[in-house]
């Protein structure tokens, strides 16, 4: 797959950027009104697809697809969950039928930035490069000048080929939005991609200015300077000894920094992280559950996969790889973990 580090990156966006958040259901069985049959399918399939994150949540791909396969017969108008079924089959490698639910997905709503995403990944999977890139294009002609559009654009440009588009439409945007953020970010990432470390780290610099709590690179991160320096001392050091290689040295410095503050999701994921280095998986898997399924963010849905991996449990490593590419699409380590569990997974058939 050609496409694996681009548009593949960018299925489960917008309005399923949370894969934990339940849909209220419509009318309830007690409502005085009879309930007509779209409200019915419409209130079916909300539940049909809170049950399918909720199984992803648990490691149960399979039970996941099962539902949304479900919603999708129920309701062929039924976006979301075309486009969910879409982003799961991207991301099991069967890029041709995922095709085939994005169109159907984007038909139902051609105004959705949801389905003109995961159309657009669907159609790079496919090779069909032009008609993504027309997809994109438009998707930000008509309005939707989202951080998602704006990272899939660039990194569609330089996957394809387009270097020169991918910098004319960094100047356009930092042009257009020069106090925004998220736009100095990516002008970052694409000069990063491209080799240019010193312009990464200056637009890398622009953009802590605007907002600190963007995460940089960290190959950039000795040349980002004063840029960086509102981290915290002790938990610098932790990540220090971290990547030096000193595991009870930054778990120490981890486990004084939770039990000073409790709530900060970075630094009870550092420890769980350094626990699962030492092979104690146990422990960090309760230092994980500090944070709730919620609020955990790619980092974590991946760190919840290695430690199922290293338990062996392959569908529920499965289910935490989908959560992570659900946040954080073309994340190359997940898709290559995703190989390694559906080898364990046929291991476990073919061993019964």
């Amino acid at each position: 797959m050609k496409h694996s580090l681009t548009l593949f990156g960018i299925l489960l966006l917008t309005s399923c950027s949370s894969s934990t958040t339940i849909e209220k259901s419509a009318p309830t069985l007690g409502s005085a009104e009879p309930i007509s049959s779209e409200a019915w399918r419409e209130s079916r399939g909300k539940i049909l697809r809170t049950f399918a994150w909720r199984a992803l949540e648990n490691g149960l791909s399979q039970e996941a697809t099962g539902y949304f396969q479900e919603a999708c017969e129920l309701n062929p108008e039924d976006a979301s969950s075309h486009a969910a079924m879409a982003r799961i089959l991207l991301a099991g490698g069967d890029s041709r039928k995922a095709l085939a639910f994005a169109e159907r997905a984007v038909g139902a709503a051609p105004l959705r930035m949801e389905t003109r995403l995961v159309w657009a990944a669907a159609l790079a999977e496919n090779g069909r490069d032009q008609e993504a890139t027309a997809v994109l294009e438009s998707a930000w002609e008509d309005g939707m000048q989202s951080s998602d559009v704006t990272r899939a654009l660039i990194t569609h440009y330089a996957a394809s080929g387009q270097s020169q588009a991918a910098n004319d439409f960094v100047d356009k945007i930092l042009a257009a939005q020069p106090d925004s953020s998220q736009a100095w970010a990516a002008a970052g990432d694409l000069y990063l991609s491209e080799g240019h470390l010193e312009a990464a780290a200056t637009a890398y610099g622009e953009a802590l200015k605007l907002d600190s709590s963007i995460p940089a690179p960290s190959v950039l991160k000795s040349r980002l300077g004063t840029a960086m320096n509102d981290i915290d001392p002790v938990l610098s050091a932790a990540q220090l000894a971290e990547k030096g290689g000193d595991l009870l040295g930054a778990e120490r410095l981890y486990r004084f920094l939770v039990d000073s503050n409790k709530g900060d999701r970075e630094v009870i994921s550092g420890l769980s992280r350094v626990l699962w280095l030492q092979g104690h998986l146990a422990q960090a898997q309760t230092t994980l559950n500090l944070i709730n399924m919620e609020n955990r963010d790619w980092r974590e849905h991946l760190l919840q996969a290695k430690i199922e991996i290293r338990r062996q449990r392959w569908n529920a490593g499965k289910g935490s790889l989908l959560l992570a590419l659900h946040q954080r699409p073309g994340l190359r380590a997940a898709e290559l973990l995703l190989g390694l569990c559906d080898r364990g997974i046929a291991g476990e058939i073919h061993a019964n």
